[in-house]
């Protein structure tokens, strides 16, 4: 299994897994998900191949710990990314680095072009949102976090997650159908990269983010972000809407949606050529601008 570095910053201590860092090209920082933590990035194969990449922990997603004080008051889009932003400085040096996150990464990495944009050069949001309200099973969640109930969020998702062919199934809302655990080859190997990882996360701090974020709507800043954006969605999404996608990319100043057709919100296991075929597009171009992306704009 890959080996991660611990990061002090600002009493959070974060963790970031080097992929291959001695590449050459602009720093691109990997986000995971809500739940998830950086081993989600282990079989990725289009970043890796685009220039040096660090996967970086979401606060509070283990390796990943907070302080007691971050779960005191409610979240904000500030909050949630202050320690990231400083993770970054330390990954990069002050460079800027290509920022991509999936879900709630793809949240924070455009709260982080928002407002860090010294530190961005481009934003790639792969099923993110810009207001925290879920759908389906994890709007449930969201709503038992919430409820006089809320203390059964965490027993539920250790029970869940207390065997590994349990785990398996807990991906099942963010595919299209069981067949994709068939489909895409790396899966076996991601799981037993994420097993040990998800059996210790801190599912304490997994309730304080259910039960805030459908209060957290970064619409507003949206606007001020002036890197370019790829802003990718499924169109069988059923965590995040597909419609956020579209919301976000109505108000970003140069923003490319793409719509992936039979994909949830594990685009890249659902639909892995179609995933990888518009990234590398995207990444390859000669320089972060839309006009020189041979993607058309919004």
């Amino acid at each position: 299994m890959n080996t991660y570095q611990e990061l002090n910053i600002d009493h959070h201590q974060l963790a970031v897994l080097k992929l291959n860092d001695k590449s050459e090209g602009l720093p691109i920082v990997l986000l995971h998900g809500i739940t998830h933590s950086i081993q989600v990035w282990s079989t990725d194969e289009v970043f890796r191949e685009s220039g040096p990449c660090y996967a970086l922990s979401l606060p509070a997603h283990y390796p990943a710990v907070a302080p007691p004080e971050f779960f005191q008051t409610p979240l904000t889009a500030q909050k949630m990314v202050a320690p990231l932003a400083g993770a970054i400085r330390q990954i990069a040096g002050g460079q800027p680095v290509r920022m991509v996150g999936h879900s709630t990464g793809g949240f924070s990495a455009l709260a982080l072009a928002a407002l860090y944009p010294e530190l961005i050069s481009e934003v790639i949001s792969l099923a993110g949102f810009a207001q925290g309200r879920w759908i389906k099973l994890y709007g449930f969640y969201q709503d038992l976090a919430r409820s006089p109930f809320g203390f059964l969020l965490p027993a539920l998702a250790k029970l869940n997650l207390s065997q590994r062919a349990l785990f398996k199934l807990a991906f099942l809302p963010g595919v299209v159908s069981y067949r994709t655990f068939k489909t895409y080859l790396p899966f076996e190997t991601l799981v037993d990269n994420m097993y040990p990882y998800i059996q210790k996360v801190d599912m304490q701090a997994m309730r304080y983010f259910f039960r805030e974020f459908p209060d957290v709507d970064i619409t507003p800043l949206l606007a001020q972000i002036q890197a370019p954006a790829l802003v990718m969605t499924g169109d069988k999404d059923a965590i995040v809407s597909s419609t956020q996608a579209s919301h976000i990319a109505q108000h970003l100043p140069h923003a490319q949606l793409v719509v992936i057709k039979n994909a949830g919100h594990m685009l890249y296991m659902d639909q892995p050529a179609e995933y990888s075929r518009v990234l590398r597009a995207w990444l390859s171009r000669p320089s972060p601008t839309l006009s020189s992306s041979g993607l058309s704009p919004r």
